[in-house]
């Protein structure tokens, strides 16, 4: 039987820093001390229209704190969002999810401004890495989406790999040396086992387990085997095994023929002596009957 989980209210919300591009913002939590009671995983999903498209991202905390942060990026300037929040308690069990929380901000207008500052403009090259980095992936997954993953091909294949997240990153130059060696593309991936994984470099036992879930939501409807084809003759063409199987039961076949042949030849020959001896000896007894019947001259 299934408890109830006992959802964590966001509360005392408050905007830190507003950029032109992003907004810093700082939360905490009611009921704290039950969410990590038999090792529960929170997660807070935010929601925001961005261009009139409906962009959402989660975080996970693994621990308890007394106060949440998280920095949303990829906004507009000098633009009004309303930003939706809600929060996810998961178990080993269940997963319960709370009621949105509705946040509004506007981001800061544009603003010329020089920077000299070391930590300054490090910040700021950091903020334009992930600004294009955003862009980039957001570009990737709409390319993707466009095409069945069974048209991949090696670095396609890849690219997806590394979306699903940082841990695969460490493994992506080896992973497209495999494939492109084996010459696997979207079509093979449904055969792809975690003994692949590994030997193709794969090495963490936890990054083979997640990532063969990943592949078999995937390739979840492809298909498995490929279908009995025919010839131009519209015979069917049978594999190698299915060769095999029907030579033997033909040879088996012609042995048995073979055997019968040599049964029914002994038969003949016996059939064949045995009129001959029988008649022989009646011609004798009927020889000496009838010279002791016959009469003679007195």
């Amino acid at each position: 039987m299934s408890t109830q989980l006992k959802l964590p209210v966001l509360k005392n919300e408050k905007f830190l820093e507003t950029t032109s591009n992003s907004v810093y913002v700082q939360w905490t939590i009611s009921g704290a001390d039950d969410i990590w009671h038999g090792r529960k995983q929170l997660i807070w999903e935010f929601k925001c229209s961005i261009d009139g498209k409906i962009e959402s991202a989660e975080v996970r905390f693994d621990a308890a704190m007394d106060e949440y942060k998280a920095r949303i990026c990829g906004l507009r300037p000098d633009t009004k969002y309303r930003i939706s929040v809600r929060s996810k308690l998961l178990s080993r069990k269940e997963t319960e999810t709370g009621a949105w929380r509705h946040l509004s901000v506007t981001t800061a207008p544009p603003a010329f401004a020089v920077i000299v500052d070391k930590d300054e403009l490090e910040i700021a090259s950091l903020r334009s890495q992930l600004q294009f980095a955003l862009k980039e992936n957001k570009k990737l997954e709409t390319e993707l989406k466009k095409q069945s993953h069974e048209q991949w091909q090696p670095e396609e294949i890849v690219a997806w790999i590394s979306s699903l997240g940082g841990a695969f990153e460490k493994y992506k130059e080896k992973l497209l040396d495999a494939f492109t060696d084996e010459g696997i593309t979207g079509a093979e991936l449904y055969m792809v086992t975690e003994s692949d994984l590994k030997a193709w470099g794969v090495v963490q036992f936890k990054d083979r387990k997640l990532l063969m879930r990943y592949l078999s939501q995937l390739t979840a409807n492809d298909l498995r085997f490929e279908p009995l084809s025919q010839d131009s003759a519209g015979t069917d063409v049978l594999s190698d095994d299915e060769e095999d199987e029907d030579q033997v039961e033909e040879d088996i076949k012609n042995d048995e023929e073979v055997v019968a042949e040599k049964n029914e030849e002994v038969a003949v020959d016996q059939n064949d002596e045995a009129p001959k001896e029988s008649a022989s000896i009646p011609a004798e007894e009927t020889t000496d009957a009838t010279v002791a019947t016959e009469p003679t001259d007195a």
